[in-house]
Parts: structure tokens; sequence; C-alpha cells
């Protein structure tokens, strides 16, 4: 009988923990929690002090977590939103969130904690100290935690590590060639090749007072090989910058010196397109052919890319003329009339008269140095900040960089006969068109043949340009001597800077049907003058 009662209690011990082995856990429930979780910004500043994870150039970005910061929560396991926030109960880089929350949790699940929201599009500028700077309404970071206690309606998780998502950029504007803009900017749009991303609207003069001269920070989202493009109003001025292949990193900071362009008022600036003309270099190109009257010892950009001063047609009062006809539009014949004290322009010059550009010498040792044209003042722009390519630059232009042959073609735009290349990233507007090649004319003075797509409106023009296409009017040439002048409407010569043996130099040369980059022709010649400006990083 002892036996048989001691075998029954070892079994009735047995069955009993088997029962309570298979008991179910307690399900997640819905109902509202008290949450305490241990936060900081980032691990780093456990040992280095009071930061976020955006650095600074030199020193600290000091922002750290105020009183009453208000953080929202999502349950990553059960893809649900929580309501209600947490807030931190002390200031400083380490804190303690407190708050209800309501919802589903249970052990184990994964909260995803949330400060702010990525809000880019508007502040002003500063890092912080002011209601619209970068910590106050665009310091977005996240922590991801998991629930250690859901037992009971207080809940406590592993420690969050707060991480920012985004880069933190200095941008220092200058003008064109590296001086301090006219006056600082009034506002500033960052644009990510699709969207504007950053909005800084009414720019105020104390951001500058802080920040320095033409300097404004900004938070970006991460992206990696995007075409970034920054607009800035100065005065009453537009000036742009373009950057390709931009790529940043979240949390981290960047420090960018910005080369900006005019573009109000156009015969100073540079268009916005950027063509690359080696494997490491791209450029920008003048709005305009290159001008210059001599009785004022000036010089200037067309006014429009299809602006030309020509040959016109039906001129006879000179012996050898050859020209074309150009919708019936007569244009003048200003290039026959070079002399040093001419009060017209002229847009036909000899190979490298950077320095004397109303030399029409025949002989050729009189241009047996090349001064580039880019040496002068032009219009409201410094010396020396724009440049001729060479040939290699053109044939690469040409031929070498990525999609070459699918980025010109034989075009007209606002009547006028020519050669538009596109830039490297180039978005077709509506309402335009482009096929590229040259026309299948028997002819090569024969322009009828060009593709309708490639027939463009003044108004449509403005919309390819302002995406960055570029237009080279046949604008005809100057021969050896005056005042043979010929060919506009027809053909296309643009000098390069580079020599093509002790008499010629290179040419970017086209007709209706032909384009080429390494025709050779007599320095003596009058060929157009299409400048370009490095691009800088």
């Amino acid at each position: 009988m002892i036996s048989l009662c001691a075998i029954c209690a070892v079994l009735a011990l047995v069955t009993g923990c088997k029962q309570s082995s298979n008991e179910p856990k307690e399900p997640a429930k819905t109902r509202t929690w008290h949450v305490r979780v241990e936060a900081n910004k980032g691990a780093a500043v456990k040992t280095a002090g009071p930061r976020r994870v955006l650095g600074y150039d030199g020193a600290t970005v000091t922002a750290v977590w105020t009183a009453g910061d208000m953080v929202s929560a999502y349950n990553v396991t059960r893809s649900e939103a929580l309501t209600g926030f947490l807030s931190a109960q002390s200031a400083g880089s380490i804190t303690t969130l407190t708050g209800d929350l309501t919802g589903t949790i249970a052990n184990g699940d994964i909260l995803r904690l949330e400060y702010l929201s990525p809000d880019y599009s508007s502040h002003d500028g500063t890092l912080t100290g002011t209601a619209n700077s970068i910590d106050k309404v665009c310091d977005y970071a996240v922590a991801a935690v998991t629930v250690t206690d859901a037992l009971s309606s207080s809940i406590t998780t592993t420690d969050a590590e707060f991480a920012n998502q985004q880069a933190l950029v200095k941008f220092t504007l200058s003008d064109s060639d590296g001086s301090a803009l006219p006056s600082n900017p009034t506002a500033l749009t960052v644009n990510d090749g699709a969207n504007d991303i950053v909005t800084l609207t009414n720019i105020p003069a104390a951001t500058y007072a802080t920040n320095g001269t033409g300097v404004l920070y900004v938070a970006l989202p991460a992206m990696s090989d995007k075409n970034l493009t920054l607009t800035a109003i100065v005065g009453a001025d537009t000036y742009t910058y373009t950057k390709s292949g931009a790529s940043f990193a979240n949390g981290e900071y960047f420090a960018i010196s910005v080369w900006m362009t005019q573009q109000a008022g156009g015969s100073g600036s540079a268009l916005s397109g950027l063509f690359s003309v080696s494997a490491t270099q791209q450029v920008m190109f003048s709005p305009g052919n290159l001008q210059y009257q001599a009785s004022t010892d000036t010089w200037r950009f067309a006014e429009n890319q299809w602006d030309m001063v020509g040959m016109g047609y039906g001129e006879t009062d000179i012996s050898d003329v050859r020209h074309c006809y150009i919708g019936g539009t007569v244009q003048n014949s200003d290039n026959r009339k070079i002399g040093s004290g001419y009060s017209g322009w002229i847009d036909l010059f000899g190979w490298g008269t950077g320095n004397a550009p109303t030399k029409s010498s025949m002989d050729d040792s009189d241009y047996s140095t090349f001064v580039d044209w880019g040496v002068s003042k032009i219009s409201n722009d410094a010396p020396n900040i724009w440049h001729t390519l060479t040939r290699e630059e053109w044939y690469y232009l040409i031929n070498t960089r990525t999609n070459a042959k699918s980025k010109f073609s034989a075009a007209k735009v606002n009547g006028m006969t020519g050669l538009v290349i596109l830039p490297d990233v180039f978005i077709l507007p509506a309402g335009c068109g482009f096929t590229a090649g040259m026309t299948s004319a028997s002819s090569k003075e024969d322009w009828s043949l060009v593709n309708t797509t490639n027939i463009y409106t003044s108004a449509q023009w403005q919309l390819m340009e302002a995406n960055g296409a570029v237009f080279f009017p046949t604008a005809g040439g100057r021969g050896i001597g005056i005042p043979n002048v010929w060919g506009a409407g027809c053909y296309g010569y643009y000098w390069s800077s580079t020599q093509s043996g002790t008499k010629d130099a290179y040419c970017l040369y086209f007709d209706s049907n032909y384009l080429r980059e390494n025709i050779s022709a007599s320095r003596t010649n009058g060929r157009s003058v299409r400048l370009v400006r490095v691009v800088q990083d």
C-alpha cells in the first residue's frame, strides 16, 4: 500500500508538471501600456559626450535631447501604429522616454521609435538656435527596440540608440569665378533630378550673420548617384549649380563649395547643362556665340542661342558671296566690316585672336600663337573663367561620352538651322521632341529634311534650354581676307584651340547631313566661337 501510494504520488507529480508545461503563453493584448525606454542619440555619446551621429567640420554638432521632446512608436512585428507618444524626461545626450501607448504589444515585439518627422522641405539654413533651424524642424532620427516585459500594463524595452536619418550639408555659395555673390541668397531650392527636396524661402539676414557670408546648412535625405541642382535667388537674379552623381549618406556631414552660374539677364551666364569633355571633366556652355564690338572694345555673348551676325541673303554689293536662304530672313553682313573702329558687332574670328579680334591678315604667320578669347572680360563675367574646347574635348563630346551618338541632331530653332547637343543627363520637356542624328538630305546645303521632332519654336526652345540643351547656329564663315563672308544658314564652323600643322587649326564643322570635330581650316579664316566654363566640384 505504501509503495502504491508512493507510485501514485509520483505519477500525480509528473502529470502536474506536464500540464503546467503545456499552458498557453499570455497572448498579445490590446490595451494602453505605460512605456519606459532608456534613450540616447547613438552609442558614441556614451563615451564621446553630447552629440548626434551628424558630424561637423572641426568640431561637433551640439544637438541633444530637450525635456519634452516627443517620440512616436510603431510595432514592426505586428505592422501596427501605436497611438500616443513618449516624451523625454530630461535634457542631454541620454534621457528616459516615458508615456502611454495604446495598441497590441507582446514580449519580443520590435518597436520602431521616431523622433520628429522627415520634413526636409523648409528650414532657415542654420543648425540650431532658431524656431526654424535644422534641429527644430528636420532632425529626423529613428531607433529600434525590443519589448522585454509586456506581462502587465507597464512595458520595458531594450535601450534605444537613435540614428539620424539625414545628411547635414554645409553649402558655401560663391559666384562663378569663386568670388562672393553680389549679395547673400534670400531663397534656395535643392532638386534631386525629379523633385524639389529642400525649399528655403525668405532666408533671414541673421542666418548669414551666424553662418558666414554665403553659407547655408541644409539637411538632405540620403541619396545615391542623383543629379543635384541648387537654385538660389540673389537680389533680382537667379543663380544655379548642378552636380551629377551626387551621393549623401544618413548621419554624415559634408562641406561643399559651390560656384554658381547667374541665370538672370542671360548674357553673362553659363547654361545649366553639364557636358563631359573627358573622363574626368564636365563643362557648361556659354548662352550664345561670342560677339565683339571694336569701337567700344566690348565682348558679349549673343542674346539667344540662335542669334548670329551672319551674311545677308540677296546681298550683291560684293563679288565673292556664297549664301543660304534662311527662311526668307535677311541677316546683316557686319562680319565683313571688322575694322578697328567699327561700331557694329562681329562673331567670326581668326584663330586664337582673343587679344586681336579684328585681325584679318592673310599671312598665316600672324596667327602662330593661340590667345584664348576667354582671357577677356565678357559682359559682366570676370576674365579667364571661359575657354575654348580643344580638338580632343570636341571629339570626346561628340563621340566618346556615354550615349554620345544619341545626344546630337540637326535642328531648327526659331527658324534658324543648326546643331543641337544634349547634356550628359537630359529630361525631355513635355511638348517637345528629339530625334538624334543629322538629316538624310542629298545636299549638305539642304536643311528642308530636318526631322520635325527637332523643329522648335522659341517657346519650345526655352523649355529645352532650361533642361540643359545647347544650340549652335549655322553662322557660316569668313574666308581668307575680307569681304569673303559666306554660308550663313548652311554651315557651322566652331574653332577648337588645337592647331593642325603649321598653318591650320581644327574646328567643329556641320552641315545638314554631316558632323565632324576634326576639320582643318586655315587660321586666317573667320569662324564662330562658343566658349565653355569648367564645372567646379
